[in-house]
């Protein structure tokens, strides 16, 4: 999501999901995703994220930018 607000800076997320035949929302929670702590990206390839932390968690939160409060709030230890 992250390369197409790039590679197309001067369109908003509902010109781009117009033009690529795909849902705003969806759109804009993915790039919101982009900017996830990486300490948890890491967790989450390892297989190492809490239990509780399901996609549908992630893709609903109004994650924080900060990432220790992102970490908090997905419950991973500070």
């Amino acid at each position: 999501m992250r390369e197409l607000v790039q590679a197309s800076p001067e369109l908003s997320v509902n010109q781009l999901g117009k033009r690529d035949g795909r849902c705003r929302t969806q759109l804009g929670k993915l790039f919101r995703l982009s900017w996830l702590s990486p300490r948890i990206i890491e967790a989450i390839i390892d297989g190492r994220q809490p239990a509780r932390l399901y996609r549908k968690q992630q893709l609903e939160a109004k994650l924080p930018i900060c990432w220790s409060a992102q970490e908090r709030m997905l419950g991973f230890a500070a």
